[in-house]
């Protein structure tokens, strides 16, 4: 009885160090992915297209799986506003959530519905100069335009195609004369609106020929405000003039550099380089202005610099870079140097 007794103090005291150990090693787990501004720099697999090897810094994550104010169900779109502020279109938790520019949680718009202001499986949120809030309201196959303050204004739903309407529109972006581009994924085309909101015209029909797409999943405006299509399907970029008339494209499905599996987010650096998101590959591809892959960074996890299912990108005006991830219910922030 008295070697029983002894032995259990002794199993006991086992298990008590063994946690204590694990709580250390989990708190410094937890610090480093939460820290902001710190390492690691992140590998990077550059191609010979690089004169500069391409430098991405990890700095912080915000968000994690769950029904909270400051956790996601399934985030999809990230949107910086003029003011920095960072809007993400959370897909599963059919609402905005909005941040600071570090991450720290500031208000939520929305819940799951159909009535005026409310959201189902959202997916792309932008805002323009006059702090006007846009959502690409997939699963009500709407657009649905809010006050800076949350207000819902007004709607569009049943012009465009007329017959049709929109079939889950999934991205949004402004032209150079505020002319608004609707991502229709379901229609395989995009919607051009003018500033009124009034029907202009339609770009491409489903296909794989030049012009032509495969459930198109997001898109935006360069400086010169060009046209880039993220051709989900066809794994492709194309890009078309301020006109939409087609004008070139890149990629082809794969894993190679140059290659995409499912591109989704694009966005720009201060140096014109393009970035993009690729959902199945699990990483992030940089562009030369010349259309050339100058390499890739990520992989497949949920470590710091590892991706699940990434989806929207947006860069600062001083190159931080943020990217939703969809699988990993979370937003990770990087320096581009």
């Amino acid at each position: 009885m008295h070697r029983s007794i002894q032995q259990c103090l002794f199993l006991s005291a086992v298990v008590l160090i063994g946690y204590i150990i694990s709580s250390v090693i989990v708190s410094e787990n937890i610090s480093t992915i939460s820290s902001t501004y710190g390492d690691p720099m992140i590998e990077i697999n550059n191609t010979d297209n690089v004169k500069e090897p391409l430098k991405i810094e990890y700095l912080t994550t915000f968000g994690r799986e769950g029904k909270a104010d400051s956790e996601f169900g399934g985030p999809f779109g990230v949107h910086l506003s003029s003011d920095q502020r960072v809007f993400i279109g959370d897909d599963l938790g059919h609402s905005i959530k909005i941040f600071d520019k570090d991450g720290r949680f500031l208000r939520r718009i929305g819940k799951k519905g159909t009535a005026p202001g409310e959201f189902s499986y959202m997916d792309t949120v932008i805002t323009d100069m006059n702090g006007l809030i846009y959502i690409a309201d997939a699963g009500n196959n709407r657009v649905q335009v809010l006050d800076p303050a949350g207000k819902y204004l007004r709607e569009i739903r049943n012009w465009g195609l007329l017959r049709h309407g929109f079939k889950n529109p999934r991205g949004l972006s402004f032209d150079n004369k505020g002319n608004l581009f609707v991502m229709d994924w379901g229609n395989h085309c995009v919607q051009v609106f003018d500033k009124d909101l009034k029907f202009l015209k339609k770009i491409g029909k489903r296909g794989n020929g030049k012009g032509e797409f495969y459930n198109p999943i997001n898109l935006m405006h360069d400086n010169e405000g060009r046209l880039y299509v993220a051709d989900f399907k066809n794994h492709r970029i194309q890009v078309f003039d301020t006109e939409g008339n087609f004008l070139l494209m890149f990629g082809e499905k794969g894993n190679e550099p140059g290659q995409f599996l499912n591109p989704v987010g694009m966005a720009f650096d201060s140096r014109g380089r393009l970035f993009v998101s690729e959902y199945d590959n699990h990483r992030i591809q940089v562009f030369a202005p010349d259309n050339q892959s100058l390499g890739t960074f990520g992989k497949f996890g949920s470590s710091p610099g590892e991706f699940y299912e990434p989806v929207n990108i947006a860069i600062s005006s001083d190159d931080k870079l943020y990217v939703a991830e969809f699988g990993n219910h979370r937003v990770q922030i990087f320096k581009i140097h």
